[in-house]
């Protein structure tokens, strides 16, 4: 194997010695040190090395670059976004984004929570910043909740979003909420499914019922049901 590969600098492991053992088995192992960390491969080991800008390309978005793009929006619609705090949501399953507000009708926003499974998508991850951040925008400016009304319109056709709803649009969405599913409940009359990702009355009233009859009824008329739990 040659001594360098695409920059990395490499180099075998010496063996040790033990004043109890003896002489350690010497086995070839390979290092590549990189940004002053060892990552040692053991004996047939397969190597990828990938370049820094391949890792950049793939690498998941961050709430640092959600920050420098607000401040960009600030200057363009003239408010301060810099003391809402900004967060991902891991227990996102249908929404993609949500805009919190306090002191009730005042409406003063605080929060802005983005769905962790949007970490690698681009378009959608975008759109849902910048549709939280029209949220955010109209009640700055107006004091109240405006919702999707006019005004939230305006601000997301200024700042380059689209002003309509997103979720359900993105096929990480699909694939995270399959993943989290615990509850699937079918109808004992005409077969209809129902899935659940947390415990809910509904999945309560089942669970208890024991084949019995129960105050929920499907589109179908039935109010027998089973549940099987993941």
């Amino acid at each position: 194997m040659p001594a360098s590969l695409c920059g990395y600098r490499m180099e075998r492991k010496r063996p040790r010695f033990s004043q109890t053992k003896g002489l350690k088995s010497f086995r070839p192992k390979m290092f590549i040190i990189f940004k002053r960390r060892r990552l040692c491969f053991g004996k047939g080991a397969i190597f990828a090395v990938i370049s820094r800008q391949h890792r950049k390309e793939n690498a998941m978005h961050t709430i640092e670059e959600i920050r420098r793009e607000y401040q960009r929006l600030d200057q363009m619609i003239g408010v301060d976004t810099s003391g809402l705090e900004i967060m991902f949501s891991p227990r996102a399953v249908y929404q993609y984004g949500c805009c919190k507000y306090r002191n009730g009708r005042k409406a003063v926003p605080y929060k802005i929570l983005i769905a962790s499974f949007l970490k690698d998508e681009e378009t959608a991850f975008w759109d849902t910043v910048r549709h939280e951040y029209a949220h955010a925008a109209a009640a700055l400016l107006t004091g109240k909740n405006q919702g999707h009304g006019p005004v939230w319109q305006s601000i997301c056709h200024k700042i380059g979003a689209e002003p309509s709803r997103l979720a359900g649009t993105c096929p990480s969405q699909q694939g995270n909420r399959k993943d989290r599913i615990r509850y699937e409940i079918t109808c004992l009359a005409c077969g209809a499914r129902y899935e659940r990702t947390r415990r809910s009355r509904f999945v309560d009233a089942v669970l208890s019922s024991g084949g019995r009859p129960i105050l929920y009824r499907c589109r179908c008329g039935g109010q027998i049901f089973r549940c099987i739990s993941r």
